[in-house]
């Protein structure tokens, strides 16, 4: 009895849709890597300020 394997084609990772769709992935895309990067930015700039007005307030207490 002979078995017919049917192959199924290899995934070529391509997406068919319009060129606006694409553009506005892209835009999607774009926005949430700048989100996170204005995240992580906003958390260091904090611990900066933190950090400067410690060494700010040791400063002060040299002068007394």
């Amino acid at each position: 009895m002979p078995t017919n394997k049917i192959e199924h084609p290899k995934d070529l990772g391509v997406k068919i849709g319009t060129t606006d769709e694409a553009y506005w992935t892209d835009a999607l895309n774009q926005a949430k890597e700048m989100v996170t990067k204005g995240k992580n930015d906003l958390a260091i700039n904090e611990m900066i300020v933190a950090l400067a007005n410690a060494k700010i307030e040791e400063e002060k207490e040299k002068l007394k």
